[in-house]
């Protein structure tokens, strides 16, 4: 059980005491009517019951996984306070005056209970749509982000400024080229790894040739790269 979820659970269980504090402490006859006896006190009772209820299942969907996913699926949070609320403002009335219809409880209590379904149930699907996106592009750009802290690594690593300068000048194109891949980079990406796992090697070997060599293959590798995103983009 995370923070977040510990500090919600909290929070929902003084709501849960609150309500029930405010429904049984005053008297059980209201203005000559005794409130337990009345089919629409009980309705309305269940409508924000079941409603607090599935807050708690709200809490439970959206504030699980790391900071990311929690902030991706609040949404489903803010639905569950907006029909609690909704369901308080429509259900105290019955509460307080239960010689109100029966029948209009009943009706509001389904509806209430449709909003709320329907609310969860499309922010539960736009926040997958949203991981699905966010997972899909990290997919995307680990191609490129790999590459550049390998080439860091190389820069601050190299034993000489030649190949310490060489090194720079690759992790400097690889840091401003466009992130995301593409299935139609795969031959040159393909190329520009099998590239740079020589030059990494050549680095540690401080082969001054084979360094100026693959740093001008890597960069000419690269610069195809990005004409192609644009193409692609275009």
């Amino acid at each position: 059980m995370n923070k977040n979820f510990q500090s919600f659970w909290l929070y929902w269980l003084v709501s849960l005491v609150l309500f029930h504090a405010l429904v049984f402490l005053p008297p059980a006859e209201i203005f000559g009517v005794a409130r337990y006896t009345r089919p629409a006190f009980w309705i309305a009772y269940a409508m924000i019951l079941v409603s607090l209820i599935l807050l708690l299942l709200c809490g439970v969907l959206a504030l699980r996984g790391d900071k990311e996913s929690i902030f991706l699926r609040l949404p489903i949070l803010k639905t569950g306070f907006g029909f609690v609320t909704l369901a308080v403002i429509l259900g105290a009335p019955f509460l307080i005056f239960p010689v109100l219809p029966a029948w209009i409880g009943g009706m509001l209590s389904v509806i209430v209970s449709f909003l709320f379904a329907v609310g969860v149930l499309k922010a539960s699907a736009a926040a997958e749509n949203a991981e699905a996106v966010g997972q899909k592009t990290e997919r995307k750009t680990a191609f490129i982000r790999s590459l550049v802290a390998s080439a860091q690594t190389l820069k601050e690593n190299a034993k000489d400024k030649t190949a310490e300068a060489a090194a720079g000048r690759v992790y400097e194109a690889l840091r401003y080229s466009d992130p995301v891949s593409d299935p139609a980079l795969n031959d040159v990406e393909e190329e520009i790894f099998d590239t740079f796992n020589r030059f990494e090697e050549a680095v540690s070997r401080s082969d001054g040739a084979a360094v100026a060599l693959l740093s001008e293959k890597l960069l000419a590798l690269i610069n195809e790269r990005n004409r192609k995103c644009k193409l692609l983009k275009a």
